[in-house]
Protein backbone atom coordinates (compact mmCIF):
# COMPACT_ATOMS: atom_id res chain seq x y z
CA UNK A 1 0.00 0.00 0.00
CA UNK A 2 1.34 3.50 -0.84
CA UNK A 3 3.29 5.68 1.50
CA UNK A 4 3.86 9.31 1.00
CA UNK A 5 6.48 12.09 0.99
CA UNK A 6 6.37 15.20 3.14
CA UNK A 7 5.31 17.34 0.17
CA UNK A 8 1.77 16.16 -0.64
CA UNK A 9 0.94 16.91 -4.30
CA UNK A 10 -2.66 15.74 -4.31
CA UNK A 11 -5.59 18.18 -4.30
CA UNK A 12 -8.01 18.46 -1.40
CA UNK A 13 -11.65 19.41 -1.67
CA UNK A 14 -14.71 19.80 0.51
CA UNK A 15 -17.50 17.45 -0.50
CA UNK A 16 -21.19 18.37 -0.24
CA UNK A 17 -23.33 16.69 2.40
CA UNK A 18 -24.90 13.44 1.31
CA UNK A 19 -25.95 10.15 2.83
CA UNK A 20 -23.65 7.17 2.30
CA UNK A 21 -24.77 3.54 2.40
CA UNK A 22 -24.14 1.73 5.65
CA UNK A 23 -21.43 -0.85 6.03
CA UNK A 24 -22.30 -4.54 5.88
CA UNK A 25 -21.27 -6.98 8.59
CA UNK A 26 -17.63 -7.93 7.83
CA UNK A 27 -17.93 -11.09 9.96
CA UNK A 28 -19.93 -12.75 7.15
CA UNK A 29 -16.68 -13.31 5.27
CA UNK A 30 -14.86 -15.49 7.76
CA UNK A 31 -11.07 -15.04 7.53
CA UNK A 32 -10.05 -11.65 6.20
CA UNK A 33 -7.00 -10.50 4.30
CA UNK A 34 -4.32 -8.43 5.98
CA UNK A 35 -6.07 -5.53 7.72
CA UNK A 36 -4.53 -2.15 6.95
CA UNK A 37 -4.01 0.41 9.69
CA UNK A 38 -3.97 4.18 9.35
CA UNK A 39 -1.92 6.22 11.81
CA UNK A 40 -3.31 9.70 12.34
CA UNK A 41 -1.10 12.42 13.80
CA UNK A 42 -2.98 15.66 14.53
CA UNK A 43 -1.07 18.93 14.60
CA UNK A 44 -2.28 22.54 14.74
CA UNK A 45 -2.53 24.68 11.61
CA UNK A 46 -2.84 28.47 11.26
CA UNK A 47 -4.55 30.92 8.97
CA UNK A 48 -2.37 33.79 7.78
CA UNK A 49 -3.73 37.33 8.16
CA UNK A 50 -2.60 40.82 7.24
CA UNK A 51 -3.54 42.19 10.69
CA UNK A 52 -0.94 42.77 13.36
CA UNK A 53 -2.71 40.26 15.65
CA UNK A 54 -2.95 36.94 13.80
CA UNK A 55 -6.27 35.15 13.95
CA UNK A 56 -6.30 32.02 16.11
CA UNK A 57 -5.88 28.73 14.24
CA UNK A 58 -9.11 27.24 12.90
CA UNK A 59 -7.91 23.90 11.57
CA UNK A 60 -6.06 20.81 12.70
CA UNK A 61 -3.88 18.78 10.36
CA UNK A 62 -4.24 15.00 10.33
CA UNK A 63 -1.08 13.38 9.05
CA UNK A 64 -2.19 10.02 7.69
CA UNK A 65 0.27 7.15 7.42
CA UNK A 66 -1.03 4.02 5.68
CA UNK A 67 0.20 0.70 7.05
CA UNK A 68 -0.28 -2.97 6.09
CA UNK A 69 0.09 -5.52 8.87
CA UNK A 70 1.89 -2.97 11.02
CA UNK A 71 4.63 -2.20 8.48
CA UNK A 72 4.83 0.94 6.35
CA UNK A 73 4.82 0.17 2.64
CA UNK A 74 6.30 2.35 -0.12
CA UNK A 75 3.22 2.66 -2.33
CA UNK A 76 -0.54 2.21 -2.45
CA UNK A 77 -0.16 -0.57 -5.03
CA UNK A 78 -2.34 -3.51 -3.99
CA UNK A 79 -2.53 -6.89 -5.81
CA UNK A 80 -5.55 -6.93 -8.09
CA UNK A 81 -5.87 -3.14 -8.21
CA UNK A 82 -4.51 -1.14 -11.12
CA UNK A 83 -5.56 1.61 -13.54
CA UNK A 84 -7.50 -0.83 -15.74
CA UNK A 85 -9.62 -1.89 -12.76
CA UNK A 86 -10.05 1.53 -11.18
CA UNK A 87 -10.36 3.63 -14.32
CA UNK A 88 -7.94 5.97 -12.54
CA UNK A 89 -4.30 6.22 -11.51
CA UNK A 90 -5.05 7.24 -7.94
CA UNK A 91 -6.83 6.28 -4.74
CA UNK A 92 -8.36 8.54 -2.07
CA UNK A 93 -8.43 9.01 1.69
CA UNK A 94 -11.81 10.32 2.84
CA UNK A 95 -12.89 11.56 6.27
CA UNK A 96 -16.54 11.73 7.36
CA UNK A 97 -18.34 13.26 10.32
CA UNK A 98 -21.31 10.99 10.74
CA UNK A 99 -22.59 10.44 7.21
CA UNK A 100 -21.20 13.74 5.90
CA UNK A 101 -17.90 13.70 3.96
CA UNK A 102 -15.74 16.60 5.10
CA UNK A 103 -12.38 15.98 3.38
CA UNK A 104 -11.19 13.85 0.49
CA UNK A 105 -7.51 13.71 -0.48
CA UNK A 106 -6.38 12.08 -3.71
CA UNK A 107 -3.52 9.59 -3.34
CA UNK A 108 -1.48 8.80 -6.49
CA UNK A 109 -0.43 5.17 -6.96
CA UNK A 110 3.18 6.08 -7.80
CA UNK A 111 5.55 5.10 -4.96
CA UNK A 112 6.83 7.93 -2.76
CA UNK A 113 8.89 8.17 0.41
CA UNK A 114 7.37 6.81 3.61
CA UNK A 115 5.99 10.03 5.09
CA UNK A 116 2.52 11.08 6.32
CA UNK A 117 -0.20 12.64 4.16
CA UNK A 118 -1.42 15.94 5.67
CA UNK A 119 -5.20 16.52 5.70
CA UNK A 120 -6.67 19.71 7.20
CA UNK A 121 -9.86 19.46 9.27
CA UNK A 122 -11.73 22.52 10.53
CA UNK A 123 -12.61 22.65 14.22
CA UNK A 124 -15.62 24.45 15.63
CA UNK A 125 -14.03 25.17 18.99
CA UNK A 126 -10.66 25.38 20.76
CA UNK A 127 -11.16 21.75 21.81
CA UNK A 128 -13.59 19.50 19.99
CA UNK A 129 -14.44 15.82 20.29
CA UNK A 130 -14.95 14.28 16.86
CA UNK A 131 -16.40 10.97 15.76
CA UNK A 132 -14.75 10.39 12.37
CA UNK A 133 -14.93 7.67 9.77
CA UNK A 134 -11.78 7.10 7.72
CA UNK A 135 -12.30 5.52 4.29
CA UNK A 136 -9.80 4.29 1.72
CA UNK A 137 -11.19 4.44 -1.81
CA UNK A 138 -9.79 3.07 -5.06
CA UNK A 139 -11.28 4.93 -8.01
CA UNK A 140 -15.06 4.48 -7.65
CA UNK A 141 -14.72 1.62 -5.15
CA UNK A 142 -14.96 2.08 -1.37
CA UNK A 143 -12.41 -0.48 -0.13
CA UNK A 144 -11.78 -0.03 3.62
CA UNK A 145 -13.33 1.89 6.49
CA UNK A 146 -12.60 2.50 10.17
CA UNK A 147 -14.12 4.53 13.01
CA UNK A 148 -12.21 7.03 15.18
CA UNK A 149 -13.32 8.91 18.29
CA UNK A 150 -10.77 11.59 19.12
CA UNK A 151 -10.61 14.91 20.99
CA UNK A 152 -8.65 17.53 19.06
CA UNK A 153 -7.27 20.76 20.51
CA UNK A 154 -5.88 23.62 18.45
CA UNK A 155 -2.20 24.12 19.07
CA UNK A 156 -1.66 20.56 20.26
CA UNK A 157 -0.72 17.27 18.59
CA UNK A 158 -2.67 14.04 18.91
CA UNK A 159 -2.03 10.57 17.56
CA UNK A 160 -4.56 7.81 16.96
CA UNK A 161 -4.40 4.34 15.44
CA UNK A 162 -7.35 3.38 13.25
CA UNK A 163 -7.92 -0.27 12.17
CA UNK A 164 -9.70 -0.50 8.83
CA UNK A 165 -12.23 -3.21 7.91
CA UNK A 166 -13.21 -4.27 4.37
CA UNK A 167 -16.30 -2.50 3.03
CA UNK A 168 -18.71 -5.15 1.77
CA UNK A 169 -21.17 -4.57 -1.04
CA UNK A 170 -24.24 -6.50 -2.04
CA UNK A 171 -24.41 -8.47 -5.27
CA UNK A 172 -26.91 -6.20 -6.99
CA UNK A 173 -26.34 -4.91 -9.54
CA UNK A 174 -24.41 -7.92 -10.85
CA UNK A 175 -21.74 -7.39 -13.50
CA UNK A 176 -21.10 -11.03 -14.53
CA UNK A 177 -22.57 -14.50 -13.89
CA UNK A 178 -21.11 -17.99 -14.50
CA UNK A 179 -22.75 -21.39 -13.91
CA UNK A 180 -20.94 -24.65 -13.24
CA UNK A 181 -22.19 -28.20 -12.79
CA UNK A 182 -23.86 -27.71 -9.39
CA UNK A 183 -23.09 -24.12 -8.47
CA UNK A 184 -23.25 -20.52 -9.73
CA UNK A 185 -20.97 -17.53 -9.14
CA UNK A 186 -21.41 -13.84 -9.89
CA UNK A 187 -19.51 -10.58 -9.56
CA UNK A 188 -20.90 -7.34 -8.22
CA UNK A 189 -20.16 -4.10 -10.05
CA UNK A 190 -17.61 -3.40 -7.32
CA UNK A 191 -15.72 -6.61 -8.17
CA UNK A 192 -16.73 -8.70 -5.16
CA UNK A 193 -17.30 -12.42 -5.70
CA UNK A 194 -20.47 -14.28 -4.63
CA UNK A 195 -21.39 -17.95 -5.12
CA UNK A 196 -24.33 -20.21 -4.27
CA UNK A 197 -25.43 -23.80 -4.76
CA UNK A 198 -22.90 -26.47 -3.85
CA UNK A 199 -20.16 -24.98 -1.67
CA UNK A 200 -17.81 -28.01 -1.58
CA UNK A 201 -16.86 -28.53 -5.22
CA UNK A 202 -14.88 -31.71 -4.59
CA UNK A 203 -16.13 -34.75 -6.48
CA UNK A 204 -17.54 -37.76 -4.64
CA UNK A 205 -19.10 -35.92 -1.70
CA UNK A 206 -22.38 -37.71 -0.95
CA UNK A 207 -24.05 -34.90 1.01
CA UNK A 208 -22.31 -31.63 0.11
CA UNK A 209 -23.17 -28.37 1.83
CA UNK A 210 -25.24 -25.97 -0.26
CA UNK A 211 -26.16 -22.29 -0.16
CA UNK A 212 -29.64 -21.23 -1.17
CA UNK A 213 -28.68 -17.61 -1.87
CA UNK A 214 -25.56 -15.68 -2.92
CA UNK A 215 -22.86 -15.50 -0.26
CA UNK A 216 -19.52 -13.63 -0.45
CA UNK A 217 -16.55 -15.87 -1.21
CA UNK A 218 -13.70 -13.46 -0.53
CA UNK A 219 -13.25 -9.73 -0.17
CA UNK A 220 -9.86 -9.47 -1.79
CA UNK A 221 -8.77 -9.16 -4.49
CA UNK A 222 -11.48 -7.42 -6.49
CA UNK A 223 -12.31 -9.30 -9.70
CA UNK A 224 -13.33 -8.28 -13.21
CA UNK A 225 -14.33 -11.69 -14.66
CA UNK A 226 -15.52 -15.08 -13.37
CA UNK A 227 -15.86 -18.43 -15.18
CA UNK A 228 -17.15 -21.82 -13.99
CA UNK A 229 -16.27 -25.38 -15.07
CA UNK A 230 -17.85 -28.64 -13.93
CA UNK A 231 -16.38 -28.66 -10.43
CA UNK A 232 -14.03 -25.69 -10.40
CA UNK A 233 -14.14 -21.95 -11.02
CA UNK A 234 -11.66 -19.18 -11.83
CA UNK A 235 -11.75 -15.40 -11.46
CA UNK A 236 -9.55 -12.73 -13.05
CA UNK A 237 -8.39 -9.79 -10.93
CA UNK A 238 -7.95 -6.27 -12.26
CA UNK A 239 -4.16 -6.48 -12.27
CA UNK A 240 -4.13 -9.62 -14.46
CA UNK A 241 -3.73 -12.11 -11.60
CA UNK A 242 -5.75 -15.32 -11.96
CA UNK A 243 -7.29 -17.29 -9.09
CA UNK A 244 -9.01 -20.70 -9.21
CA UNK A 245 -10.71 -22.93 -6.63
CA UNK A 246 -12.68 -26.19 -6.33
CA UNK A 247 -11.80 -29.72 -7.43
CA UNK A 248 -8.16 -30.06 -8.53
CA UNK A 249 -7.74 -33.80 -9.10
CA UNK A 250 -6.36 -33.23 -12.62
CA UNK A 251 -4.47 -29.99 -11.98
CA UNK A 252 -7.22 -27.80 -13.46
CA UNK A 253 -6.62 -25.07 -10.86
CA UNK A 254 -3.13 -24.51 -12.26
CA UNK A 255 -1.38 -24.06 -8.90
CA UNK A 256 1.17 -26.82 -9.44
CA UNK A 257 -0.66 -29.36 -7.25
CA UNK A 258 -3.65 -31.71 -7.32
CA UNK A 259 -4.93 -30.41 -3.97
CA UNK A 260 -8.55 -29.25 -3.85
CA UNK A 261 -9.01 -25.60 -2.84
CA UNK A 262 -11.99 -24.19 -0.96
CA UNK A 263 -10.93 -20.56 -1.57
CA UNK A 264 -9.54 -18.74 -4.62
CA UNK A 265 -5.87 -19.70 -5.06
CA UNK A 266 -3.35 -17.91 -7.28
CA UNK A 267 -2.53 -19.71 -10.54
CA UNK A 268 1.13 -20.69 -10.88
CA UNK A 269 3.56 -18.52 -12.85
CA UNK A 270 4.40 -14.87 -13.36
CA UNK A 271 1.67 -14.30 -15.94
CA UNK A 272 -0.50 -11.25 -16.59
CA UNK A 273 -3.79 -12.65 -17.85
CA UNK A 274 -6.36 -10.89 -20.03
CA UNK A 275 -9.01 -13.65 -20.39
CA UNK A 276 -9.83 -17.07 -18.92
CA UNK A 277 -12.35 -19.87 -19.48
CA UNK A 278 -12.94 -22.94 -17.30
CA UNK A 279 -13.82 -26.15 -19.10
CA UNK A 280 -15.01 -29.53 -17.88
CA UNK A 281 -11.63 -30.92 -16.77
CA UNK A 282 -9.22 -28.19 -17.86
CA UNK A 283 -8.79 -24.41 -18.02
CA UNK A 284 -7.47 -22.10 -20.75
CA UNK A 285 -6.45 -18.44 -20.63
CA UNK A 286 -4.95 -15.68 -22.75
CA UNK A 287 -2.13 -13.50 -21.44
CA UNK A 288 -1.88 -9.75 -21.96
CA UNK A 289 0.63 -10.50 -24.73
CA UNK A 290 -1.77 -12.85 -26.58
CA UNK A 291 -0.24 -16.19 -25.58
CA UNK A 292 -2.71 -19.07 -25.24
CA UNK A 293 -2.15 -21.20 -22.12
CA UNK A 294 -4.02 -24.31 -20.96
CA UNK A 295 -3.75 -26.71 -18.02
CA UNK A 296 -5.64 -29.58 -16.39
CA UNK A 297 -6.55 -33.10 -17.48
CA UNK A 298 -8.69 -35.22 -19.76
CA UNK A 299 -10.04 -38.75 -20.31
CA UNK A 300 -8.00 -41.79 -21.23
CA UNK A 301 -9.59 -41.73 -24.71
CA UNK A 302 -7.81 -38.57 -25.86
CA UNK A 303 -4.80 -38.35 -23.55
CA UNK A 304 -2.45 -38.99 -26.48
CA UNK A 305 -3.82 -35.84 -28.15
CA UNK A 306 -3.52 -33.47 -25.19
CA UNK A 307 -7.21 -33.57 -24.33
CA UNK A 308 -7.83 -29.92 -25.22
CA UNK A 309 -4.59 -28.52 -23.81
CA UNK A 310 -2.96 -28.25 -27.24
CA UNK A 311 0.29 -30.00 -26.24
CA UNK A 312 1.55 -33.36 -24.94
CA UNK A 313 0.63 -33.73 -21.27
CA UNK A 314 3.86 -33.81 -19.21
CA UNK A 315 2.71 -34.40 -15.61
CA UNK A 316 1.50 -37.45 -13.69
CA UNK A 317 -1.72 -36.97 -11.72
CA UNK A 318 -3.19 -39.43 -9.18
CA UNK A 319 -5.39 -42.20 -10.54
CA UNK A 320 -9.07 -41.30 -10.07
CA UNK A 321 -10.96 -43.98 -11.97
CA UNK A 322 -10.88 -45.88 -15.26
CA UNK A 323 -12.25 -42.89 -17.20
CA UNK A 324 -9.87 -40.10 -16.18
CA UNK A 325 -6.32 -40.06 -17.47
CA UNK A 326 -3.37 -39.93 -15.09
CA UNK A 327 -1.57 -37.66 -17.56
CA UNK A 328 -2.20 -33.98 -16.95
CA UNK A 329 -0.66 -30.51 -16.70
CA UNK A 330 -0.68 -28.92 -13.26
CA UNK A 331 0.58 -25.50 -14.40
CA UNK A 332 -0.22 -23.22 -17.36
CA UNK A 333 1.68 -24.17 -20.50
CA UNK A 334 1.53 -22.62 -24.00
CA UNK A 335 -0.66 -24.10 -26.72
CA UNK A 336 1.41 -25.48 -29.60
CA UNK A 337 1.65 -23.48 -32.80
CA UNK A 338 2.85 -20.10 -31.53
CA UNK A 339 -0.49 -18.41 -32.29
CA UNK A 340 -1.45 -15.06 -30.77
CA UNK A 341 -4.99 -15.22 -29.37
CA UNK A 342 -7.51 -12.53 -28.50
CA UNK A 343 -9.99 -15.02 -26.99
CA UNK A 344 -10.01 -18.66 -25.89
CA UNK A 345 -12.62 -21.16 -24.69
CA UNK A 346 -12.35 -24.53 -22.90
CA UNK A 347 -15.04 -27.16 -23.47
CA UNK A 348 -15.27 -30.90 -22.74
CA UNK A 349 -11.85 -32.27 -23.73
CA UNK A 350 -11.45 -29.72 -26.52
CA UNK A 351 -10.74 -26.01 -26.81
CA UNK A 352 -11.16 -23.22 -29.33
CA UNK A 353 -9.68 -19.77 -29.76
CA UNK A 354 -9.67 -16.72 -32.01
CA UNK A 355 -6.46 -15.04 -33.14
CA UNK A 356 -5.90 -11.30 -33.23
CA UNK A 357 -6.66 -11.44 -36.96
CA UNK A 358 -10.04 -13.14 -36.45
CA UNK A 359 -9.10 -16.69 -37.50
CA UNK A 360 -10.78 -19.42 -35.45
CA UNK A 361 -8.91 -22.54 -34.28
CA UNK A 362 -9.97 -25.63 -32.32
CA UNK A 363 -8.05 -28.61 -30.92
CA UNK A 364 -8.66 -31.74 -28.85
CA UNK A 365 -11.55 -34.24 -28.97
CA UNK A 366 -13.32 -34.35 -32.37
CA UNK A 367 -15.54 -37.44 -32.17
CA UNK A 368 -18.61 -35.40 -33.19
CA UNK A 369 -16.83 -32.93 -35.53
CA UNK A 370 -17.01 -30.27 -32.82
CA UNK A 371 -13.71 -28.79 -33.96
CA UNK A 372 -15.30 -27.66 -37.24
CA UNK A 373 -12.24 -28.43 -39.34
CA UNK A 374 -14.32 -29.60 -42.34
CA UNK A 375 -12.55 -32.96 -42.65
CA UNK A 376 -13.66 -36.54 -42.08
CA UNK A 377 -14.31 -37.22 -38.42
CA UNK A 378 -11.25 -38.32 -36.46
CA UNK A 379 -10.92 -38.97 -32.77
CA UNK A 380 -8.85 -35.91 -31.89
CA UNK A 381 -6.28 -33.33 -32.98
CA UNK A 382 -3.37 -32.57 -30.70
CA UNK A 383 -2.63 -29.03 -31.94
CA UNK A 384 -4.79 -26.11 -33.15
CA UNK A 385 -6.64 -26.67 -36.44
CA UNK A 386 -8.22 -23.81 -38.43
CA UNK A 387 -12.01 -23.77 -38.44
CA UNK A 388 -13.45 -24.25 -41.93
CA UNK A 389 -15.00 -20.79 -42.21
CA UNK A 390 -14.30 -18.16 -44.86
CA UNK A 391 -15.03 -15.16 -42.65
CA UNK A 392 -13.51 -13.80 -39.47
CA UNK A 393 -14.63 -14.49 -35.91
CA UNK A 394 -15.18 -12.18 -32.99
CA UNK A 395 -15.56 -15.09 -30.58
CA UNK A 396 -15.81 -18.90 -30.49
CA UNK A 397 -17.21 -20.86 -27.54
CA UNK A 398 -16.50 -24.57 -26.90
CA UNK A 399 -19.34 -26.58 -25.35
CA UNK A 400 -19.90 -30.26 -24.57
CA UNK A 401 -19.67 -31.84 -28.04
CA UNK A 402 -20.26 -28.71 -30.13
CA UNK A 403 -18.94 -25.20 -30.65
CA UNK A 404 -20.51 -21.89 -31.68
CA UNK A 405 -18.99 -18.65 -32.99
CA UNK A 406 -19.86 -15.03 -33.70
CA UNK A 407 -18.50 -13.62 -36.94
CA UNK A 408 -17.19 -10.14 -37.58
CA UNK A 409 -20.16 -8.89 -39.57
Amino acid sequence: MPSYGPQWPGPMRILPSRNLPGLSDPEALGPRPLIPLILLAVAAGCDSSSSTEPDPPSTATLEILVQWDGEVEESLDVPGIDEAFLGSDSASIRLLRGATPVVETVVPFSPTSAAPIPVEVELQAQTEGLALTVELLGGPHRLFSGALDVELSLGESTQALVPLEPILTGLEPAAAVASGSEFTCALSEGGQLFCWGRTDLRRGEEDPETRTEPAPVTFWPRFIHVTAGDHHACALAGGGELYCWGWNGLGQLGDGTTTDRAEPTRVNGDHTFAAVDAGSLHTCAVTAGGAGLCWGGTSVHVEDFGGGMGYDLPDECPSIDAYHSTRCSMIPRPVDGGLSFSQISAGVMFSCGVTAGGTGYCWGWDRFSQLGVGADTVLAYGDPQPIAFDGSFQEVQAGGAFACGIDQA
